[in-house]
């Protein structure tokens, strides 16, 4: 219904950049953000509860107001680097992230954005501020201010409407909504709607101001919500009520961000005792009714999460949508404490769409900080310095050698390698990040994250207390295969040698054939088999301890196992890996092994996880697991699949995602898609239309739900 994509949306922003010329960097982008607030399209559909349509209706309505800026507020002269070289190697270093950004509901809706408004404007009396920083607290001021002429003008489209309806119903149902978008986010809600209403029109400005609805979540919706719902429970507001504002909220929400906000239910609360109350449950009602891609549930799993919450959340009705995926508490917060933040802080740590672990009210988070190809070191340390395909013109301090002795000989040169391609891709991210964050900062999410507005800083240029970058280990499966087969075949059996691995590899293994076979059959990551569960251990510790070492300051490097789809569509590009994945067939998805070794099941997938040590890998990494939704026709199989779910938690997972589709009905969407465009599929911390998805990436969802299907029947 409203065309508002973050590519258009900047398009929109351009048309007024040159009006704004001349000003210092936040001072322009917070004129350019209260300029889109005052002009971007509102709407309020028949029936709505709380005002959030926004957006162009087509893209040529939007395209009619665009006029192209002469001169861009900042150009791109970047010359061949070698980050380039990287990137043609499966490398993708990223840069400045305006997504994957969290903000503390909680706080603001208590504290309602007037008191931002005067936190700044009492620092702004400050006579020993910096020029710079007396004008980054202008451009807050100016995009604080901002928010209350863009909820005031749902307030006034509201009461238009109210002043040309003859129904006494409708009239009193509008202006409902004028006097919630009246009063919020501005001022603090004191009921259910209100609240809403607040937390969706901050999310909306947070989107707007980031030109991007890209992973931006809800957080514990649950647990800051429940008081409002109180409050209006005692006023007569029944479920039946509440749940209709919540569809609508979940309607506005798949539509302008479609699968890319995250809403978490359950949790423990500050004594540690389970948080889940009232409201958890009417929001699981609630999404099983919508059978929406949006929000995207993460339930919060503790010790003590009650057998019924489990049992609602383990069902047919959610699973079939590839809902929810599971977090582990305790584990989750032992991670972000390894980051070196205070338990005290960790605790409080939210959720984000792509899996990704914030602290909301102090962290900045660099989802996607960059893919790195765990297999292009390993390359590089048996063929002499060198990629097995391509070029990599690099002048490397690592000596290059191609004779070996042991396993713990390649390690050592793969270490070695990895530290310098890391170091080349992290200093140029990091000088990307610091030259956006200058020239385009986004003062109002600055001015809502914990020591910016004390600062006057950006939350991306030294504002915020973290600052984290998710580094994604792109087939960390596959590579540790290829050096358990080299181990097996090579120094144990003497059968082959590290020549024929590069050679097979080169060649596609066209002509290897019996190599090939020998190498698929050798032990994998995902079997339970020891062997190869610590080549995988080993390998991800190796890049931990990278990603440790070049942390510094509040600047932290977390390694993530989350691959998204990319498991697909970054290995289109990629030729043959040394475990004998052939050119562009998929690498491992997220923390799970590759697909040929899932056929040992869902159970040796989960203790081999569980060997790894999730706790360094608070980036995210969540493990797949199919089940099909015949198995979940009884409470027992049920009460089965959450014993699963909690016996991976207490042997150190930290997230899980499902799918429950049976293979029958996958095969029917891809057979005739046009009877089933509105099914939906988990993958990667997202639930994705099935449809969306290309062949290669649907004949992979049906090959390994035929692997795992019947595990828990």
């Amino acid at each position: 219904m409203n065309y508002h994509h973050g590519f258009y949306l900047k398009r929109l922003k351009d048309t007024f950049g040159a009006e704004f010329h001349g000003m210092s960097d936040p001072v322009r982008e917070a004129h350019l953000f209260r300029k889109t607030l005052e002009l971007y399209p509102l709407h309020i559909e028949k029936n709505d509860l709380i005002a959030g349509w926004y957006g162009y209706t087509s893209r040529e309505a939007l395209e009619s107001v665009y006029v192209p800026e002469p001169e861009p507020v900042l150009k791109s002269t970047r010359e061949k680097r070698p980050v380039d070289w990287l990137r043609a190697h499966g490398y993708s270093p990223g840069g400045y992230d305006r997504a994957h950004h969290e903000v503390d509901y909680k706080t603001i809706l208590t504290r309602g954005i007037d008191s931002y408004i005067q936190e700044v404007e009492n620092e702004l009396q400050n006579s020993e501020n910096s020029e710079e920083k007396t004008e980054y607290l202008k451009g807050m001021l100016i995009s604080l201010k901002g928010a209350e002429r863009f909820s005031t003008r749902y307030a006034e489209l509201a009461e238009e409407l109210a002043r040309n309806t003859d129904d006494g119903a409708d009239k009193a149902r509008l202006l409902r909504i004028a006097a919630a978008c009246r009063k919020v986010p501005m001022k603090p809600p004191t009921d259910f709607l209100e609240a809403v209403q607040a937390a969706y029109l901050i999310r909306t400005l947070n989107c707007l101001s980031s030109y991007t609805c890209c992973s931006v979540s809800f957080g514990s919706f649950d647990q800051y919500m429940y008081p409002y719902y109180r409050v209006s429970k005692e006023n007569g507001m029944t479920e039946d009520e509440a749940i209709a504002i919540l569809l609508q909220l979940f309607r506005m929400l798949d539509n302008t961000s479609g699968n890319d906000c995250a809403l978490s239910v359950g949790g423990v609360d500050e004594n540690d005792n389970d948080a889940t109350n009232e409201l958890s449950y009417i929001l699981i009602k609630a999404e099983k009714k919508s059978k929406l891609r949006a929000p995207l549930f993460t339930a919060r799993i503790n010790r003590n999460t009650p057998k019924e919450f489990m049992r609602e959340l383990v069902s047919k009705e959610l699973f079939e949508m590839g809902q929810p995926s599971f977090y582990s508490e305790e584990n989750c917060r032992a991670a972000v404490a390894g980051r070196g933040i205070e338990p005290s802080v960790a605790r409080n740590f939210q959720i984000s769409t792509c899996m990704n672990l914030v602290i909301a009210n102090a962290e900045a988070a660099h989802g996607w900080g960059c893919k790195v190809n765990c297999h292009l070191p390993l390359e590089l340390a048996l063929n002499g310095g060198k990629p097995l395909v391509g070029e990599l013109p690099l002048e490397f301090k690592t000596k290059p050698r191609t004779e070996y002795k042991s396993i713990d000989e390649i390690y050592t040169q793969y270490r070695s390698y990895m530290i310098e391609l890391f170091d080349i891709a992290m200093d140029w991210n990091q000088a990307d990040t610091v030259l956006q964050a200058k020239h385009q900062p986004n003062a109002w999410l600055s001015a809502l994250t914990d020591d910016c507005i004390k600062r006057g800083k950006d939350r991306w240029d030294g504002g915020a207390r973290y600052h984290n970058l998710i580094i994604e280990m792109m087939g960390f499966a596959n590579t540790s295969d290829a050096i358990t087969a080299i181990d097996r075949l090579v120094f144990e059996q003497g059968k082959y040698t590290i020549d024929d691995f590069i050679k097979a590899a080169q060649a596609n293994y066209e002509g290897y054939e019996q190599l090939h076979k020998d190498i698929l059959h050798c032990d994998k990551y995902g079997m339970n088999i020891d062997r190869a569960d610590r080549n995988a251990r080993r390998l991800l510790d190796i890049n931990a301890e990278i990603c440790e070492a070049k942390s510094a300051e509040n600047r932290r490097y977390l390694p993530s196992l989350h691959t998204l789809w990319e498991d697909v569509l970054w290995a289109k590009g990629r030729p043959a890996f040394l475990d004998g994945r052939l050119s562009g067939e998929p690498v491992n998805k997220n923390a799970g092994p590759s697909t040929s070794a899932r056929r040992a099941g869902p159970t040796c997938t989960a203790i081999s996880a569980c060997k790894i040590n999730q706790i360094r890998y608070s980036g995210g990494q969540a493990l797949d697991v199919h089940i099909g939704i015949r198995n979940m026709d009884s409470i027992a199989n049920r009460d089965k699949i959450a014993a699963y779910i909690q016996t991976y938690f207490k042997m150190g997972g930290l997230q899980l995602q499902v799918n429950g589709l049976s293979v029958e009905t996958l095969q029917k969407a891809y057979d005739a898609p046009q009877e089933y465009s509105d099914l939906l599929v988990r993958i990667g911390g997202h639930s994705r239309y099935f449809r969306d998805f290309d062949d290669n990436m649907k004949k992979k969802f049906i090959e390994r739900f035929k692997i795992e299907e019947g595990a828990f029947g």
